[in-house]
């Protein structure tokens, strides 16, 4: 990847998803960390990954740690959102039998989201 990178003048990598590499994990570090080693570098690189400390140990030394969670309210529309769309009849359709329980889903999909 790194000689793919030197025929162009800026190359910017994204990563979404690091925390779910498994046992791979140390390895895709350690491949990303080459990439971007040389600070002359034409590299750009966002690495995204839900909260782990054994990823965020080895990446704070390279890399500029930044937090992002989704706010309560913006989770509690989606969830809204996903549960109108998938209402219906039909083969896979999700199909609530009132209010009370819907909204039970929806508190217990938002609290236990833990702003992802």
């Amino acid at each position: 990847m790194l000689e793919m990178s030197s025929h162009f003048e800026e190359v910017s990598i994204i990563v979404d998803g690091l925390d779910e590499c498994g046992t791979n994990t140390i390895t895709v570090i350690e491949s990303l960390n080459k990439l971007v080693s040389n600070h002359q570098s034409n590299v750009r690189l966002l690495v995204l990954s839900r909260e782990d400390f054994g990823i965020r140990e080895v990446l704070e030394k390279e890399f500029i740690y930044l937090e992002i969670s989704a706010q309560s309210k913006e989770l509690e529309l989606y969830v809204a959102a996903e549960l109108e769309a998938r209402k219906g009849a039909g083969r896979g359709r999700l199909r609530i039998r009132g209010n009370e329980l819907k909204e039970h889903i929806k508190k217990t999909l938002v609290e236990r989201a833990a702003g992802i």
